[in-house]
């Protein structure tokens, strides 16, 4: 790109292609909605029915009774996040089978580690349709432990819906004291997702789709530089980019410790 003055056009309005710089920035929430408290709620009363149940004195029917109910919590939770998010269509955005199950889904986005939860519905399955294989008292504790922490983990993401956030570099602007790097990413309830801020000229491509640029994005308005080498972007990400799939896993781990990011080659 050439050399301009501040504020003056860069590129003309249109597409470009932006490598993922911000793979290593801090991200933080900026907006959300609250999402209806029964949402969350109602799978932590399935679970205190198991928990409480598995307290007590009880036999095999007893413990399969357990393990229903924590099936249940665990199934509630998981078609929460279905319907929160949308996973079907971020199952496409993924590029996963159609046939993937949320459960999966959720595990490819870095949200759950399913061993634990698939082997409470094998022996669900075959405690409710083949009356067998109820867990023994130290099993079936385990168990409701395990879908414990599992809810637990999972309650960011059902109490409220991110809307908005920021990845910021730490780094300023080039040419200024006071604007700080950043990316703020907006996501719409089908996935939709704008993005702008102000990136550095020598990650920025003005021919869009160039495969080894992580994010596609249709400009809305006349690109502005700083006069230094950072240039500010705004518009909408293509659906087809190639660091898309990364944008939406780091979506999920938004204000989490930078190890819960899932690393790009999973």
């Amino acid at each position: 790109m050439h050399s301009t003055t501040p504020g003056e056009q860069v590129i003309a309005p249109g597409e470009v292609s932006i490598a993922p710089a911000w793979e290593d920035w801090y991200a933080e929430a900026e907006s959300w909605t609250m999402v209806d408290d029964d949402t969350a709620s109602r799978a932590y009363k399935l679970w205190n029915f198991a928990a409480d149940l598995n307290d007590g004195s009880i036999d095999d029917v007893g413990r399969g009774t357990v393990v229903q109910k924590l099936w249940n919590a665990v199934d509630h939770r998981i078609r929460s996040l279905h319907e929160i998010y949308c996973l079907n269509v971020v199952k496409s955005l993924l590029g996963l089978p159609r046939t993937s199950a949320s459960l999966d889904t959720l595990h490819h986005l870095g949200v759950v580690r399913p061993l634990i939860l698939k082997n409470l519905r094998v022996v669900r399955n075959r405690v409710e349709h083949q009356d067998r294989g109820a867990p023994d008292a130290n099993e079936c504790s385990n168990l409701v432990d395990s879908v414990w922490y599992f809810l637990r983990s999972t309650d960011y993401l059902v109490v409220q819906k991110l809307n908005t956030y920021t990845l910021r570099s730490g780094m300023a602007v080039q040419g200024s004291t006071e604007q700080e790097e950043f990316a703020s990413i907006s996501v719409s309830a089908d996935w939709g997702m704008r993005m702008s801020g102000w990136f550095r000229e020598q990650d920025i491509i003005a021919n869009a789709g160039d495969s080894e640029f992580g994010i596609t994005m249709k400009l809305d308005r006349q690109p502005e530089r700083s006069g230094m080498g950072d240039v500010f972007l705004s518009g909408s990400v293509a659906p087809a980019s190639t660091g898309l799939q990364r944008l939406i896993r780091d979506y999920f781990a938004v204000e989490l410790p930078s190890g819960a990011r899932i690393n790009k080659k999973r």
